[in-house]
C-alpha cells in the first residue's frame, strides 16, 4: 500500500488520499447494521484508518507510536474509556487489532466467517478493488454524527471514485435507491443527505438523460479537493473538521404503502358491472347511468326504453324500439364501456351507424316480447312481468293478429302464380275482386279509368 500511495498522480487530491479496500469499508458498516458494532465504533475504525495513513511515509527502522489520546482527539470522543470500549468491540468482531506499535485489519477473516456478509458484498460491483478516499473527507467522516450521511458518502465513494492508472476518476452514476438498499438506510434520509452534500460543495450533479437517471441514477462528480479553504459547512464557514451536527432522535415519517393490498389483484378496475344490489331489492335501470348488466337482458332494455321515452330521449314508436335494441347490441359487441357508448348513441340519435345484422338481432329479441313491441304507450312504460294486469289487451292483440293473417292470405290468393309470355296488344284478365276493392284502386287509379299498369308490367321487353 505504501508503494501505491507514493505513486505520483497527475490529479492527486489536495491533502492526499488513502487506499481502503471495499470489503473492509463495507464490513465495518455491515457489522454496525447487524448490531455487532455501534455507530461510534465505525467512527473509531475510520480514525484508525487515518492514523495508519499518517505514518505511511515513515523511514525504515522507525517504529510508529499510536496513542489513545490521538484516537480520542480525531473522533471527538468524550473520554478515553469510551475509546477503549470501541477498540475492544472492533477486536471482538475480528475487524481490527490495535496496540501502541501497530494497527492491523482483518477484513478477509470477517468475510470468510460470515456468509451473509459475503453475499451482500457480492452485490457491489468491483468489490475486490481499493477505494482512494481523500484524507480530508475521511477526517470529516470521523466527526460525523448522522449515519445516513456517512452511508451516502460511502455509496458515492464506491460508485464514483476510482484509481485509473496514474490518475483519479471521481465521476459516476448512483441512485438513492441503490444506497438505501445496499446500506439498509431510509431512502428519504439518503435524499436529504445528498442535498446536504451538494450544499457543502462535496458533490456536484451533471446533466443526465432521463432514461439514464431512471435506470442508473443521477450522474455526479465528487470534489476531490474539498477541504481546507473550501466550503465545508452549511452557511459558508470553513475549517476542518466541521463542528459535530446536533443529534436528532426523531424518525422520518412512515412510508406510505407502496403496494396494493393483496386481495386487490386487478389494478385497472373499470366501473362496477352487473346488477346492483341494495339489501334484497334489485336496482332498476337508469337512462342517465347505464351499466353493462342493463344491456345484457331484453327486459331491462325494454324498461330503459320506457324511462328514456318519459324523459324525451326517444319517441314511443316501433321504429325507435327497434333502433334502441339494435344500439344496445352494438354497444355490447364493440365498446369497452358499453353503458357510455350506448348512452352516446341514444342522446345523439346516431341511428345511421347501426348495421343490418344488429337490427336483425333486435327484431329477433322484440319477437320474443310482442306485448312490448306492438303495445301502446302505457304498455311500453310498464315493467316487465306486468302482463297479468293486461289480459284483456292481449286478447284484443290476438284478434288483431288473426285479422291480419286473413288479409294476408286473401292478398296472396289474388296475386298471379307466374308471369306468362304474351304477345303485344294482348290484355290479361284482371284478378277477381276482393270484397269491394278492385286491383286498379289498389294501384292508386280510380274506378272507371283505363288501367294500363298491369299490362305494362306483364308485357315482355321487345328485344327479349
Amino acid at each position: 500500500m505504501q508503494e501505491i500511495q507514493r505513486r505520483v498522480l497527475a490529479n492527486k487530491p489536495e491533502g492526499g488520499y488513502c487506499l481502503i479496500p471495499v470489503s473492509r469499508l463495507y464490513a465495518a458498516w455491515w457489522l454496525y447494521r447487524q448490531g455487532d458494532l455501534e455507530f461510534r465504533d465505525v467512527r473509531i475504525y475510520l480514525a484508525l484508518e487515518e492514523m495508519r495513513a499518517r505514518r505511511c511515509t515513515l523511514k525504515r527502522g522507525r517504529t510508529p507510536c499510536y496513542t489513545l489520546a490521538e484516537v480520542q482527539r480525531l473522533s471527538g470522543s468524550n473520554t478515553v474509556r469510551s475509546v477503549r470500549a470501541s477498540l475492544r468491540r472492533l477486536q471482538r468482531t475480528g475487524l481490527s487489532t490495535w496496540n501502541a506499535a501497530s494497527i492491523e485489519f482483518h477484513e478477509e477473516v470477517v468475510t470468510r466467517d460470515r456468509a451473509e456478509l459475503a453475499e451482500s458484498l457480492g452485490r457491489i460491483t468491483n468489490h475486490r478493488r481499493r477505494v482512494p478516499v481523500p484524507r480530508r473527507t475521511l477526517r470529516w467522516l470521523i466527526s460525523a454524527t448522522r449515519p445516513a450521511l456517512v452511508a451516502t458518502v460511502f455509496g458515492h465513494l464506491l460508485r464514483c471514485v476510482y484509481l485509473r492508472g496514474r490518475s483519479l476518476s471521481a465521476e459516476g452514476s448512483v441512485s438513492a435507491a441503490w444506497i438505501s438498499r445496499t446500506f439498509s438506510v431510509d431512502g428519504r434520509n439518503v435524499k436529504r443527505a445528498k442535498a446536504t452534500l451538494r450544499e457543502l460543495n462535496w458533490l456536484a450533479t451533471k446533466p443526465t438523460r432521463h432514461w439514464h437517471r431512471q435506470r442508473y441514477g443521477q450522474t455526479v462528480a465528487v470534489n476531490l479537493d474539498w477541504g481546507k479553504g473550501k466550503q465545508t459547512r452549511i452557511g459558508g464557514r470553513s475549517g476542518l473538521p466541521p463542528c459535530p451536527a446536533s443529534t436528532s432522535t426523531c424518525l422520518p415519517p412512515p412510508d406510505s404503502d407502496r403496494e396494493l393490498p393483496k386481495e386487490v389483484k386487478n389494478q385497472k378496475r373499470q366501473r362496477a358491472s352487473g346488477v346492483w344490489e341494495r339489501g334484497s331489492r334489485r336496482e332498476r335501470p337508469r337512462p342517465w347511468h347505464v351499466v353493462p348488466a342493463d344491456l345484457a337482458e331484453s327486459s331491462r332494455i325494454a324498461e330503459l326504453f320506457g324511462q328514456a321515452a318519459r324523459c324525451g330521449l326517444v319517441n314511443d314508436t316501433q321504429m325507435e324500439r327497434l333502433q334502441f335494441f339494435a344500439a344496445a347490441h352494438r354497444a355490447v359487441r364493440l365498446a369497452r364501456d358499453p353503458g357510455a357508448f350506448f348512452t352516446a348513441i341514444v342522446r345523439q340519435r346516431m341511428w345511421t351507424h347501426l348495421t343490418a345484422s344488429e337490427e336483425e338481432w333486435a327484431r329477433a329479441e322484440l319477437a320474443k316480447m310482442p306485448e312490448f313491441h306492438y303495445g301502446s304507450n302505457a304498455q311500453c312504460h310498464a315493467r316487465p312481468g306486468s302482463a297479468r294486469r293486461h289480459r284483456s289487451r292481449s286478447r284484443d292483440a290476438t284478434q288483431d293478429a288473426a285479422t291480419i293473417r286473413e288479409l294476408v292470405r286473401l292478398s296472396l290468393a289474388t296475386a298471379p302464380v307466374a308471369v306468362r309470355r304474351v304477345s303485344p296488344g294482348t290484355h290479361l284478365p284482371l284478378p277477381p275482386r276482393v270484397g269491394r276493392i278492385s286491383p286498379a284502386e289498389r294501384n292508386g287509379v280510380k274506378e272507371g279509368n283505363p288501367c294500363t299498369h298491369g299490362a305494362k308490367a306483364l308485357t315482355p321487353f321487345r328485344g327479349a
